[in-house]
């Protein structure tokens, strides 16, 4: 469940940055398939990778540091997400 959250949120970042997944691989000078596994839960990425990723998609701020925390929580078992006071990324993306 965090997976794809985590990669519908860096998904809904280059879509907002109008960058293809192959367009942004390039500026930030990883192989196309880097970028596929990020997206895909499948690891083969740092916290520095993702912060260089929101970085050149100019991602705000609040949802660098919801990704970041998704990308930490990506490891942890469990189904169940608590959401707190922040919506889940399919909500929040839909505005």
């Amino acid at each position: 469940m965090r997976g794809r959250e985590f990669g519908a949120g860096v998904r809904e970042a280059l879509r907002k940055a109008g960058l293809t997944g192959r367009a942004a691989a390039e500026l930030a000078g990883w192989d196309p398939a880097k970028l596929s596994d990020m997206l895909n839960g499948k690891g083969g990425v740092t916290e520095g990778d993702l912060h260089r990723l929101l970085g050149l998609c100019r991602t705000p701020l609040d949802e660098t540091e919801h990704l970041v925390a998704l990308y930490r929580e990506t490891s942890q078992p469990g189904w169940l997400q608590v959401h707190g006071e922040k919506m889940p990324v399919e909500l929040r993306t839909l505005h």
